[in-house]
């Protein structure tokens, strides 16, 4: 639900994500984070956003909102790194300390969980068990010198590298307090990248449909209005919310009657409360008796403690036969399973409409295995089998 939250020119709009397995995520994802103690962040709200979005010509109020869009739009290939080491996490988005405790504001929190659940199902990112860390940070005491002979990553990379270590990241709108160096030798985000399936972060980045490809910590509510305006095949436009004014004057709740009323009206509204908390729980059961949860294959030479079942919306079948790109099958791939075990998994798999603009992409060819010298000579062509 987004609005500009200004005059009642601007009423409250409702807007519903059209693939309805990845929103049911979504929403159990936020839900995770809420009961693991996920905060607001004031030092983003107040440090940041608020100077953001009251900056010219972010403020303006015909264009405000587009231009805010543009900028949470324009920084998504640079910062995509983050929902990487996101997505690794089981539960939280930060690392939760005494010490050192983040946040998130509301459009961020959505924006955050939406990539993070399409990486998800894209089966992109490896789980902490499966690289065996504790967390995966690009805010680390690692040398840029170590990242670079491991993994040669992109210039865009670098660039996210040096923000995510600055407090000065949002210049000159404000500063993040908790950009600091974690304590430890944390990997970064580069060792939890599924290479093996994409081998190129920046092409999956440029070619995969994500729904929402914002910078979560400036996106606004009136940002995220707009790019659903502009995007009606992924998000249908409910209408608006109308919410009826019930006026109570404090002179008037002196009186036994209107306190009464009072009360009434306040346990009217605990019960709606229950009513809609009971119809959502029913919701969630029927879906899954249903079956509309489709759950993707288990990824190749894996074992089973690391095994990470995701639902998955894409029809791969029709994924692959709109590309005209030539798909290599690995030699390992053969030995696992046949294409006609492949077409078969593919046309079990639910149609989406998120992914009606995916394309395919190439699986590298299995690399012979090498002396340490060649290894050595041939760091950035290997770079996906070194991990942390």
């Amino acid at each position: 639900m987004t609005t500009r939250l200004k005059a009642d020119a601007y009423p409250y709009k409702v807007y519903r994500c059209s693939d309805f397995n990845l929103a049911i995520q979504v929403t159990r994802r936020m839900l995770s984070w809420v009961n693991h103690g996920l905060n607001f962040s004031h030092e983003k709200s107040d440090g940041i956003y608020s100077n953001f979005i009251d900056a010219y010509p972010n403020c303006h109020p015909v264009e405000g909102g587009r231009n805010q869009l543009e900028h949470a739009k324009k920084d998504f290939d640079v910062i995509f790194y983050r929902y990487i080491s996101m997505a690794s996490h089981p539960n939280q988005p930060f690392m939760v300390s005494d010490a050192q405790n983040e946040g998130a504001r509301c459009s961020e929190a959505i924006a955050m969980a939406y990539n993070i659940e399409t990486l998800l199902c894209a089966d992109a990112v490896h789980s902490l068990d499966t690289i065996n860390a504790n967390w995966v940070t690009d805010k680390t005491t690692i040398s840029p010198e170590v990242i670079e002979y491991k993994f040669s990553p992109h210039s865009n990379y670098w660039a996210y590298f040096q923000r995510a270590n600055n407090p000065d990241e949002y210049q000159p709108y404000g500063k993040l307090p908790e950009n600091a160096v974690k304590d430890g030798h944390y990997p970064c985000s580069l060792s939890a990248w599924n290479y093996e399936r994409y081998p190129s972060i920046e092409e999956f980045v440029q070619q995969y449909p994500f729904l929402l490809p914002l910078d979560s910590k400036i996106v606004s509510s009136w940002a995220l209005m707009i790019y659903m305006q502009n995007t009606p095949g992924l998000w249908q436009d409910m209408g608006e919310l109308i919410v009826p004014e019930i006026c109570y004057p404090l002179a008037d709740l002196e009186v036994e009657e209107r306190k009464k009323e009072w009360k009434d009206y306040v346990v009217q509204l605990f019960q709606k409360r229950d009513l809609f908390q009971h119809s959502f729980k029913e919701n969630l059961e029927q879906a899954e008796q249903l079956e509309k949860f489709q759950y993707s294959p288990t990824k190749r030479n894996a074992s089973n403690l690391n095994k990470r079942i995701r639902p998955l919306s894409v029809d791969l079948g029709q994924f692959l036969q709109d590309s005209s790109m030539e798909v290599i099958v690995s030699d390992s791939s053969r030995e696992v399973m046949t294409p006609e075990e492949e077409e078969n998994i593919f046309a079990a798999s639910t149609q989406s409409i998120m992914f009606s603009r995916a394309i395919k992409y190439t699986s590298p060819k299995k690399k012979v295995v090498a002396s340490d010298k060649v290894t050595l000579q041939s760091n950035s062509s290997s770079c996906r089998k070194l991990f942390f």
